[in-house]
């Protein structure tokens, strides 16, 4: 008897890779984190003299190209084109695109760029590709806030272009910082955007369903919150030619204004709101209050902004990443019951990225012990990663009740 949907024990072998095509999730996932600890270890490696080439390079690739990709194309061909009540990705599409994230990551790992940036490029691509022919044929229409999440892959595609052209001409240094900001910034950050002001809304108790349906269904309200996050998205992406000709404190007001206009006062200061008091909800608003002030800091010390940009990076987008993630496994694997459950494992997780952050940021004013703290640093967070994988990842493997 097929065991996938008629229990929540494990599944064989067989009916798991059965199942990586219509919820690629259980394959990307796991894939990610792997890649996720690769991009990190790279530092203490350094620090030890067995890794030679330089972290500072292939360490922020992997994490976005590789790490963040991954949780990206996972959440977005499981839930996206269940949304779109379209049909899923077969399996052979789902191991394409984990195969080109290993291989793209490792490139960048053996200080191969072009070629990972290409590959990257080609993933992105080929996964555009597979959801537009799976769009045409949609019987419902897509959140309009997901037209953040379009402007994200957009970014990602053109930054990726922008990188790949730097290695066989010499671009203008302002299109050059415009392309590194549209990956590494609109690529993680405006899908967070899209998916948050939708998903986590909804995770919280904050929208009811018909409310929902509505905004979906209804052309005229479709339309107008489509337009809105149109104009969120294209304010975010202006604020990266701002930068571009460094007016990097205009950027990042602007960067916050759009954050919490979008994100934080529509999904923590309702006063309609009856917020739930579990472990997943309390640090999905502390990471929602990452981003704000991590671009507070910013715009109050530019000249420090790569250990601001990491507040960001790894309290907002990475824990944020772990919670979604946490949601979305349980979810569907039948474990509904811990949403509302105390997780003493992803708090202790939170904890130690919280504690990673602030050595990620001290490592940045003290130059004598930097390349030390930094392993330290990445090794803590390394450590985050893993005991939350020994709670949630097995789960993978467990098919859904329904």
């Amino acid at each position: 008897m097929n065991t996938v949907g008629l229990s929540n024990k494990n599944i064989r072998f067989s009916d798991y890779l059965e199942l990586t095509g219509r919820e690629p999730y259980r394959l990307l996932f796991p894939l990610g984190l792997l890649l996720a600890i690769l991009g990190v270890s790279l530092w203490p490696l350094n620090q030890l003299s067995l890794y030679s080439v330089s972290p500072s390079i292939a360490h922020p690739r992997i994490m976005i190209q590789g790490f963040v990709n991954a949780f990206i194309l996972g959440f977005l061909g499981t839930a996206f084109l269940r949304l779109l009540e379209s049909r899923p990705l077969t399996k052979k599409q789902s191991w394409l695109f984990a195969c080109l994230l290993l291989i793209l990551s490792i490139a960048h790992a053996a200080g191969f760029f072009m070629v990972g940036d290409l590959l990257f490029v080609l993933c992105l691509v080929s996964f555009v590709f597979c959801l537009f022919s799976r769009f045409t044929a949609r019987k419902a229409n897509p959140p309009p806030n997901f037209i953040l999440v379009a402007l994200g892959i957009f970014s990602g595609l053109s930054g990726g272009l922008i990188e790949l052209f730097s290695f066989v001409s010499n671009l203008p240094p302002p299109l050059i910082i415009l392309g590194r900001r549209l990956l590494f910034e609109g690529f993680p950050l405006l899908p967070i955007l899209g998916v948050g002001s939708f998903l986590l809304v909804r995770f919280l108790k904050y929208q009811k369903e018909e409310d929902f349906i509505q905004s979906v269904r209804s052309i005229r309200e479709w339309k107008k919150k489509a337009i809105l996050a149109f104009v969120m998205g294209i304010s975010f992406i202006g604020s990266f030619l701002l930068e571009s000709f460094h007016f990097y404190r205009t950027a990042s007001f602007l960067k916050l204004s759009v954050f919490l206009a979008y994100l934080v006062f529509p999904l923590l200061m309702d006063p309609k709101a009856l917020p739930q008091k579990n472990t997943m909800a309390f640090w999905t608003r502390f990471s929602v209050l990452a981003f704000p002030f991590g671009y507070i800091l910013l715009l109050m010390d530019p000249n420090h902004a790569l250990g601001w940009l990491h507040n960001i990076f790894i309290l907002g987008v990475g824990l944020l990443i772990f919670v979604v993630a946490t949601r979305v496994i349980f979810g569907h694997s039948g474990q509904q019951e811990k949403f509302a459950a105390k997780l003493l494992f992803l708090s202790c997780s939170a904890i130690i990225f919280l504690v990673a952050t602030i050595l990620r940021i001290v490592a940045d004013f003290d130059y004598s012990s930097r390349l030390l703290v930094l392993s330290f640093s990445s090794l803590l967070w390394i450590g985050g990663c893993v005991l939350w994988a020994l709670f949630v990842l097995p789960s993978v493997l467990i098919p859904d009740r329904g």
